[in-house]
């Protein structure tokens, strides 16, 4: 698979796909996913700073045919989904790991096919599952970026905000 370097195919690859979501991490296969894109944006592109202010500089587009093979993968992502399981922070810069990648996958997907009120029980029984199981001897530290996403049990109104402006964001290129 080669690698992109363009907004401005990034923007021509979502426009043609209305169906798609979005990885930071590329880790996971998407098995209904009909093609795949791995983006790594030139820091000359017009749009850069844009893109590298929501940390989007690199990132995987996977694209669908239709909304149910879509759906199938959010399904599977939270199926599987253990936010106890890999947040120790080693293999990523960032200081999250690829359960949140998974997670804003998930949410990303929601908010594009306006399913935001279907998937939001699902997401925030995860969440709660990881504040109520968490133990600081038993796993890794408590990776900052889930801060944020426990917080969002205090105001689940707010649980989609990231979501929705990244696929703002994402819009705003297709001229």
């Amino acid at each position: 698979m080669d690698t992109l370097k363009s907004t401005s195919i990034l923007a021509l690859i979502i426009a043609r796909n209305p169906y798609h979501i979005i990885s930071i991490q590329g880790s996971m296969p998407m098995s209904h996913a009909q093609n795949t894109y791995e983006f790594e944006i030139a820091e000359d592109d017009p749009n850069y700073k844009e893109i590298s202010d929501s940390s989007l500089e690199m990132l995987w587009v996977y694209t669908y045919s239709d909304k149910k093979s879509l759906e199938l993968d959010l399904m599977e992502i939270l199926n599987q989904m253990d936010l106890l399981r890999g947040g120790d922070d080693q293999y990523f810069d960032y200081n999250f790991d690829y359960n949140v990648d998974e997670l804003d996958m998930v949410l990303y997907g929601a908010t594009l096919i306006l399913e935001q009120e279907k998937y939001k029980p699902l997401i925030l029984a995860q969440l709660q599952h990881y504040q109520d199981c968490f133990d600081e001897e038993e796993h890794a530290e408590l990776i900052d970026y889930y801060n944020y996403y426990i917080d969002l049990l205090e105001e689940p109104e707010t649980l989609y905000e990231n979501a929705e402006q990244n696929i703002n964001l994402l819009k705003s290129l297709i001229k």
